[in-house]
Parts: C-alpha cells; sequence; structure tokens
C-alpha cells in the first residue's frame, strides 16, 4: 500500500535542520539560471546553465567554476547568436569539463549541443547533433569502458510525437552509437543508470499507455539496448520521473512529480521498485499548493536528497525546498531557503565533507529577472556562516579567444587590469560604464593574458587567450 507523507507546513520550524554554511546569489537584470552542480577534484564547484544578462545570444550556456568557498575562479560563455542552453555538467578522468545541453544557434530546431571544455574553460571540442526537428540532452552517465550515454528526447519531425532519445560518445566526442525508444506518442527520456545486473533502465515519462494523460515510466534493456520490459506510474494527471539510481537489494528509487497523488496540485514523487519494475512503497511530499522536484541524490548511507521548491507556505511565493528521507522513503527532516521572492532549486549534490549543495535561481515577486542562486549547508547542518549578495560581481568576455579586440562585461565603477603570465601590468582602465574593450598593443604576442577586476571590495579574475 503506498503512503503519503503530509508535510505540515504550518510548523515547518519543526523541520527546519539544515541551515546555510553559505549562499551567494549572481545575475543582472536579465533572467539566469543554474541547472547543474558538481563538486570538482580541487574541492571546488562546477555550475552550468544559461544566461540573458551577458554573451552575444538570446540566451548563453554559461559555465562558473568555483572555490570550495563559492568565490569564482572563472566563468566562460558558450554557443552562438541564438538560444543556447545546458543542462548537465560533470568532470572528466583529464580535469576537463564535458556538458550537455541544446541550441537554436545551428538551425531553426534545437539540436544537442556538446561541449568539451579544459579545466580553465577554455573549448576543446564540440558536436552538434539533430536535424530538423528538435532534440534536446538532459543526463550524461560514465560508462565503465571510459565513454559518455546521454539521455535526452527527440521530437517527431512533424510535431505529432516523441521518442526517448540515447547515444555513446568517445572522449574525443566520436558518436559511436545512438537509438531511439518511443511508441506511438510522446516519450521523454530524462535519465539513465545501469542495473544491477548488468542491463540498463532508462527513467521518464510517456502518453502513449498507462492510467492518466501522462504516466512516469521506466524501462529496462537487456546489455545488447533490446527492450525487456516497460512500466507506467501514476494515476490520472500528470506524472513523471526525472531521476533513477540503484538502492540496495536489486532495488531501484524513482524520483519525480506527481499531479495524480499526494496532499495539493504537485507533489514531490519517490517510487522504490525491485529488479522487475514492481512497486515496492510509494512516497509523495507536499503541502496544499505545488512542490516540484528539481533534481535528487542518494547518500552514502542509504538515505536521499530530494531538492525543488514549495509554494505551500504561501501561494504567490516559492522557496527552495530540500527533503531527506531514509530508505523507507520516510522524512529525516525538510527544509527551505530563500527570502521574499520566488526561489528554486535545480539540481543539488554530496560534497565530500558530508555536506550538500544545491544551484537554481532567485526572481523577484512577479518572476522576473531571476538570478543563480547557490546554498551551501555543511555536514552538521548548521550555519556556520551566510551570505547573500545580489548582482554578485563577476566577469563576462567575448570573443574569448580573440585576435583583435576583446569585449569586458562587468559592473560599473570597476577597476580592470590586464597582467602577461609575468606578472606585468601591461593595461589599466577605470571604467565608468558595463561593457569596456582592450584593443592589445601592437607590440604584444600571442598568447595568455590574465583580466583581473575590483569593485567595491569584490575581486575577479580570468584569462583571456589573444592570437594574432
Amino acid at each position: 500500500m503506498g503512503k503519503t507523507i503530509w508535510i505540515l507546513f504550518l510548523i515547518i520550524a519543526v523541520f527546519s535542520l539544515a541551515h546555510s554554511d553559505w549562499e551567494r546569489i549572481f545575475g543582472r537584470a536579465a533572467n539566469d539560471h543554474m541547472y547543474c552542480i558538481r563538486q570538482t577534484s580541487d574541492g571546488g564547484y562546477i555550475i552550468c546553465g544559461q544566461t540573458q544578462s551577458y554573451g552575444p545570444g538570446d540566451n548563453d550556456i554559461y559555465v562558473v567554476k568555483l572555490t570550495e568557498s563559492g568565490e569564482t575562479e572563472w566563468s566562460g560563455l558558450y554557443g552562438g547568436t541564438g538560444n543556447d542552453h545546458s543542462n548537465y555538467i560533470l568532470e572528466t578522468p583529464d580535469n576537463g569539463y564535458l556538458i550537455a545541453g541544446y541550441s537554436f544557434s545551428f538551425g531553426d530546431a534545437a539540436q544537442i549541443y556538446i561541449l568539451k571544455l579544459n579545466t580553465v574553460g577554455d573549448t576543446l571540442w564540440t558536436r552538434v547533433l539533430g536535424g530538423t526537428h528538435n532534440d534536446y540532452v538532459s543526463h550524461i552517465m560514465p560508462t565503465v569502458e571510459g565513454n559518455y550515454l546521454f539521455t535526452g528526447t527527440s521530437y517527431y519531425p512533424d510535431g505529432t510525437g516523441s521518442n526517448a532519445y540515447l547515444f555513446r560518445l568517445d572522449p574525443e566526442g566520436e558518436n559511436l552509437w545512438s537509438m531511439e525508444h518511443g511508441d506511438s506518442l510522446w516519450e521523454f527520456g530524462y535519465m539513465v543508470t545501469e542495473a544491477h545486473d548488468g542491463g540498463y533502465l532508462l527513467c521518464g515519462s510517456t502518453t502513449s499507455f498507462g492510467a492518466g494523460g501522462r504516466d512516469a515510466y521506466l524501462v529496462y534493456f537487456d546489455r545488447d539496448w533490446n527492450t525487456v520490459w516497460k512500466r507506467t506510474y501514476g494515476g490520472s494527471e500528470e506524472d513523471f520521473f526525472i531521476n533513477i539510481y540503484p538502492a540496495s537489494d536489486n532495488e531501484y528509487l524513482l524520483a519525480g512529480r506527481t499531479a495524480s497523488f499526494g496532499a495539493g496540485l504537485w507533489d514531490i514523487y519517490l517510487v522504490k521498485a525491485n529488479a522487475l519494475g514492481e512497486t515496492l512503497w510509494t512516497q509523495t511530499y507536499g503541502g496544499a499548493s505545488r512542490e516540484n522536484l528539481g533534481w535528487s541524490v542518494p547518500t552514502h548511507t542509504g538515505e536521499c536528497l530530494l531538492a525543488g521548491y514549495t509554494s505551500s507556505t504561501d501561494d504567490s511565493l516559492r522557496k527552495a525546498y530540500v527533503i531527506k528521507v531514509d530508505d523507507e522513503g520516510e522524512v529525516i527532516w525538510a527544509d527551505q531557503f530563500g527570502g521574499i521572492g520566488q526561489y528554486r532549486a535545480n539540481h543539488i549534490t554530496l560534497t565530500e565533507d558530508g555536506g550538500y549543495i544545491i544551484a537554481g535561481a532567485v526572481a523577484n515577486i512577479y518572476y522576473e529577472n531571476y538570478d543563480i542562486y547557490l546554498v551551501k549547508i555543511d555536514h552538521l547542518n548548521n550555519i556556520e556562516w551566510e551570505t547573500q549578495i545580489p548582482n554578485l560581481f563577476g566577469i563576462n568576455t567575448y570573443p574569448n579567444p580573440f585576435n583583435s579586440a576583446c569585449r569586458i562585461e562587468t559592473l560599473p565603477n570597476s577597476n580592470l587590469q590586464i597582467f602577461d603570465l609575468n606578472g606585468r601590468l601591461i593595461w589599466e582602465k577605470f571604467s565608468y560604464y558595463r561593457i569596456s574593450e582592450w584593443i592589445p598593443d601592437p607590440s604584444l604576442s600571442s598568447g595568455i593574458y590574465l583580466l583581473k577586476a575590483n569593485y567595491g571590495g569584490n575581486n575577479h579574475q580570468q584569462r583571456l587567450l589573444y592570437l594574432k
């Protein structure tokens, strides 16, 4: 029998056991979002998303490298003149980064856009996959062979349906294999994990069959990618899974959102299934209004963290929302983050100190002008220090690399300096405006230069690659 957890929002302080270790907000007057954050091998963090505040396109892929304490090491913009988005990032064995997203810069339709960066954010290679119809990618899974398995969705050319889309790239970006999986209507693929027996499990949603208009969906493939079985979960309304993780005893955790069950209009949805996909238990989490899952992650001790947003405390406001549950889905604690505004957690990851970090976005009460929102929680779930800095100072440069002039975008009234690799100051300017331009002196040779900026005591730096 499935069970429902009704989180009592009137006494939410009882559940508020987790508190911010540090908090950061990045952004400008336009919309900026982060959709994935990962801890890196040096103890810092890498985050990816999209920005309207910087760059030449309508939206540009935005990647920021942070130190362990949340200070910016470097940031980069990627894409063309159209809408470009990134959904997932991971660190590669060479300490570079692999990014999965989609782009409207290379045609009239959305195309899958894969980027490989080095350790300081320089582009090593890109791949554009797709045709005349929309294709999207949502997840990357490293394989035991050292390759990468991508999960996404490919739309029919006539716009009447979609298939889950899977493909594998090698470390140099060469396409090794691809397949589509679907039925007659709309199938969406969100994530793949390896099964306990060496096969594969795909989670997502379907409208082709099931109990409702859109049902959560699980498909099992053998090692050769033949479909062995498929199951749907949910009720008469819209339900879907975005995450699947192996659990103990040959079982699996599936996380998503439901409108069919629970206390409110939407609730966070967690299902544990056995090796055949049969439901062992079901839990929902939420209040009388809307709760949405951005991402989930299992802990090393069998619990699960669920991150998203809630509007059940105040229907006019959203708060970033994190729940920790045990191996039966029972709530250990739940917490909300954010002030007066619209806050959301899009991704969560564990940190090596036993805590976790969430990445998302925050807007004003009218859902305008989203900024990037980060919160680090320590291993004791106590406040060590907390700071909130609206419109945090940063730099964006484009083009970079460049061969004649580089535009520098930062806050007005910033002091800008450029140094060569020997530490020699070669250019300095106090910029009264948002955009400045550096035209290197003809005597300078090609190479890497370091841009440093200072605004109100906040410092930021970024590498520039000059190619004559």
